[in-house]
């Protein structure tokens, strides 16, 4: 059998109730077509193959892949596996006008990459199902004045409706991991949560007010390579919204965010 990686942050989820909650909770119909991304030793992908239409599923490690092919591929109906990385690879076409629903236990440390290719094919994703550190899913959902709340959260709340589904034990995989887990729906929004000029402008203010946590959002976006030359209209935005320049970053909403960067696209 072949042993998990530490390089490739492998965690093998071995918890069949568990198994069974997430293929529960994704609500894959017959006539889906699902992407895993992390075949493992295949735990998760035969519950994902009783249900779905079509599977593909992305494995990384030639050496788990190559067990796979002679050891899961005869118990598997619908499943295609794929040797290689999903970060490198095309993302695949949907069949027709249907979409995929993503449904993955992923390598934590690359949490932040994954979602952000997704991102850049959510018309071609349902939803999105991960299982996640649980500090990086209590971020996602974290409110405003919130001490996880942060420019993760809003990157995050911008593309896509963010649920925490349930916790996970770390008992629940091998290797067992150092932290504890959550498993999270993502759903792409049809529209963006607020409506903004320009994106990269207003990514720019989000993270301005988030590099420093200790700062008044107006010396965080005076101090912030991007945004220092906008430091002045900034702070007409803020009065023009009756802001205080004192209050910290975390405090506003992703809305309220939408609303500065569109006065300074307005007013430049």
């Amino acid at each position: 059998m072949a042993f998990a990686k530490k390089r490739y942050g492998q965690n093998f989820l071995i918890d069949k109730n568990i198994l069974k909650k997430i293929v529960t909770s994704a609500k894959i119909s017959p006539q889906e077509h699902v992407i895993e991304i992390g075949t493992g030793r295949g735990a998760l992908t035969r519950e994902i193959d009783k249900f779905a239409h079509s599977v593909i599923s992305y494995e990384i490690d030639k050496d788990v892949y190559s067990e796979n092919k002679i050891r899961l591929v005869p118990e598997l109906r619908n499943t295609t596996l794929i040797e290689g990385d999903f970060m490198l690879l095309p993302f695949p076409i949907p069949e027709e006008d249907r979409k995929f629903k993503v449904i993955a236990n992923i390598p934590y440390y690359i949490t932040t990459p994954i979602i952000e290719k997704l991102i850049d094919h959510k018309d071609k994703v349902s939803d999105i199902y991960l299982m996640v550190q649980k500090e990086v899913a209590d971020r996602l959902v974290a409110s405003p004045g919130n001490k996880t709340y942060g420019s993760f959260t809003i990157f995050a709340d911008y593309h896509f409706e963010v649920k925490k589904l349930f916790n996970v034990s770390r008992n629940c995989f091998r290797p067992v991991p150092n932290v504890e887990s959550a498993f999270i729906q993502l759903t792409p929004r049809s529209l963006p949560k607020v409506k903004v000029a320009d994106e990269t402008l207003f990514f720019d203010l989000v993270h301005a007010s988030f590099w420093g946590r200790r700062k008044t959002i107006l010396t965080a976006v005076k101090n912030y390579q991007k945004t220092s030359k906008l430091a002045e209209i900034f702070k007409r935005a803020l009065e023009a919204y009756d802001i205080s320049p004192t209050i910290r970053g975390e405090r506003l909403s992703v809305k309220e965010f939408g609303m500065l960067a569109n006065y300074i696209s307005q007013n430049q």
